[in-house]
């Protein structure tokens, strides 16, 4: 028997395959630019080899179709046309092997040139794959009930199915074998959390600020009142669920916000991830932490990783600003990232990468795609990307390097057809075999 999911153009796999099309269609600069030059070295080579058949039918009409012939074959652009889409396809294939697939013709000229790379934290420099540590009561009614905890689980995952977030994931597994309520209005606010009605009574479920309303009630009387404690739980980050109830003011009735448990969740470093960041410091590359948790826990993983700087509780416009401001700069920035909040910045950053089994929206957003998960592929696609770009400048200059030494020999009836078929060849094969080098890269 075989459970069908998705259709075949929805799945994993539809969507790489669309992603290649998309950029195998689409040509690099390097790539454009070389088809420019040898356009113009064409044209030109062209208009020389009828002055040459005039020259030499005056001279001596017996040669004059031989050298023609030898000045068109010594300066064929076969090495120019190869010098860029040969390196470009061998260092593709690299990067695949190292888990690394471009999904955009620019991905391996731009990652060449980047002074900055800006991370996402859940799920790009942790795992993404939270566990559910403790819950705490915050409501002494509910405290008092020992079926309480399971009941707020239930309502919490109730409010985060659908959702594709690492902490949704981690609570509905939490909640595995509980009967989840039936929600309606379900609302989800980038950046913040979760909001719909269960029962009748609105709930919501995110960090401290969006959950009790603290941007809009300025006399909350528990966002700042919360005592959320990660060190004490030992947890990485936090997440309150809380619901509306109607307060009677001297005036009218006045909609309040009530915290009923705090779900604490650890999510661990990715083992490589300092590692890479001490690699890119190497390198000069500056790196960034960008993320919409609000913890400050997320600041300290980015002083423990050794981050030039770390921005947390950010909105998806936020990073988007970030990124801007560090172009304005003159800075050229690689966005790593995972989540639907990503998409943004993924696509505003000169060029981003995703990880494997993140958002749909993400991967499409980004040029380049991690596919095993494991972030030290950007050393890897940065080594390879520099190396291309020598290699294509090596293979530049000597493509036209022998035909700019082989033209005036040729023109003067030096070398005939024959030598230059063979100089022609094996002008070819020297780009071929220094592009090849790539594959030890």
């Amino acid at each position: 028997e075989m459970l069908v999911t998705a259709l075949p153009e929805d799945s994993q796999m539809g969507l790489i395959d669309r992603l290649m099309n998309r950029a195998m269609s689409e040509k690099p600069k390097l790539a454009q630019q070389a088809d420019k030059l040898a356009r113009w070295f064409v044209a030109r080579i062209l208009v020389l080899s009828v002055l040459v058949f005039i020259g030499w039918y005056i001279v001596d009409p017996s040669l004059a179709i031989w050298a023609t012939v030898a000045v068109l074959v010594a300066t064929c652009p076969c090495a120019l046309s190869l010098a860029t889409p040969i390196a470009l396809t061998v260092a593709t294939n690299r990067l695949a092997s190292y888990g690394f697939l471009t999904t955009r013709g620019h991905t391996l000229q731009t990652l060449a040139e980047i002074t900055h790379v800006a991370f996402d934290k859940t799920g790009t420099l942790t795992y993404g794959k939270p566990n559910l540590l403790n819950i705490e009561l915050l409501n002494a009614q509910a405290s008092a009930h020992a079926d309480s905890q399971d009941q707020l689980l239930a309502i919490a995952a109730a409010l985060e199915v659908g959702s594709r977030h690492p902490i949704a994931q981690a609570l509905l597994t939490a909640a595995y074998q509980l009967h989840l309520p039936a929600t309606q209005n379900l609302q989800h606010y980038p950046a913040g959390g979760v909001e719909a009605i269960v029962d009748g009574v609105l709930y919501r479920i995110g960090h401290a600020d969006f959950a009790m309303d603290a941007a809009h009630d300025d006399t909350s009387s528990s966002a700042q009142s919360l005592n959320i404690d990660l060190i004490a739980h030992r947890a990485s980050s936090a997440v309150v669920l809380s619901c509306q109830s109607l307060t009677k003011s001297s005036e009218d009735t006045v909609p309040n916000w009530q915290a009923l448990a705090c779900f604490y969740f650890n999510d661990k470093v990715r083992d490589s991830a300092k590692a890479t960041l001490d690699s890119l410091k190497q390198l000069g590359i500056e790196s960034v932490m960008l993320t919409g948790d609000p913890s400050p826990q997320a600041l300290v993983i980015a002083d423990t990783l050794g981050m030039s700087a770390a921005y947390n509780g950010l909105s998806p416009t936020d990073k988007v600003n970030h990124i801007q401001q560090l172009q304005s700069k003159g800075a050229v920035v690689l966005m790593v990232g995972d989540g639907i909040n990503d998409a943004p910045v993924l696509a505003a950053a000169d060029v981003s990468t995703s990880i494997a089994g993140a958002a749909d929206l993400a991967q499409v957003s980004s040029d380049s795609i991690i596919l095993n998960g494991q972030v030290e592929g950007i050393n890897a696609a940065k080594r390879i990307a520099d190396k291309t770009e020598r290699i294509i400048k090596q293979n530049f200059r000597w493509a036209l390097g022998y035909n700019g030494i082989v033209l005036l020999p040729a023109i003067f009836g030096y070398v005939p057809p024959w030598l230059a078929a063979i100089g022609m060849s094996l002008s070819s094969l020297i780009v071929v075999l220094n592009a090849l080098r790539l594959k030890r890269a």
